[in-house]
């Protein structure tokens, strides 16, 4: 059983079925803390995107990287997951310094998920 926002065309009218993309995009926000060379740690909003396994690009989808250059506006980011285990945050170009789509690995996931009550007091 999935959160899916396609399900609920929370800003996702005219794209595809997730059957037909190879991704879920999840409803629940979360967050990620990101530490990139020579700049303070950031904590950002996430959209976890659950790909599936089977096709590790479907993230490189033009009407997905679409939906997250609008939620750049808000500086929310996406969180590309092949599983529970593996993930990399993705920022959308008007978020970097080089004007670019950054996939950043997060390396090894804390299988323990934020409770509300974190991801409540950061999204705050």
């Amino acid at each position: 059983m999935w959160s899916c926002r396609w399900l609920i065309e929370d800003d996702t009218d005219g794209m595809s079925r997730p059957d037909r993309v190879h991704y879920v995009i999840d409803i629940m926000p979360d967050y990620v803390t990101i530490s990139s060379d020579g700049h303070e740690p950031e904590t950002f909003e996430v959209v976890q995107i659950w790909v599936d396994p089977d096709y590790p690009d479907a993230h490189r989808d033009p009407d997905l990287r679409a939906f997250l250059e609008r939620r750049a506006r808000d500086r929310i980011i996406g969180l590309i997951r092949w599983s529970r285990m593996k993930a990399a945050a993705l920022i959308p170009p008007s978020l970097t310094e080089d004007g670019r789509w950054n996939l950043v690995d997060c390396g090894g996931v804390d299988p323990k998920p934020h409770t509300l009550a974190e991801v409540i007091r950061v999204l705050a």
